[in-house]
């Protein structure tokens, strides 16, 4: 059974964020953490939301067809 929107795009966008988090802290080892938040974290958050929407409609929707 498909869970609530909410629940799998949350799940999808949070694992981005381990994923941003990660290459953020190495960056932040060559260039300071201000510096990598700004260039390697801020920027990517609203494409990681889309992108996790996206992932979560074409799931929810192809096993809809199956």
């Amino acid at each position: 059974k498909a869970r609530h929107p909410v629940v799998g795009i949350a799940g999808l966008f949070g694992l981005h964020l381990v994923l941003l988090t990660m290459g953020s802290v190495w960056l932040s080892t060559r260039i300071g953490l201000g510096p990598a938040l700004e260039a390697g974290f801020t920027p990517f958050l609203i494409g990681a939301l889309v992108k996790s929407a996206l992932g979560w409609a074409i799931w929810h929707y192809s096993l809809k067809r199956a």
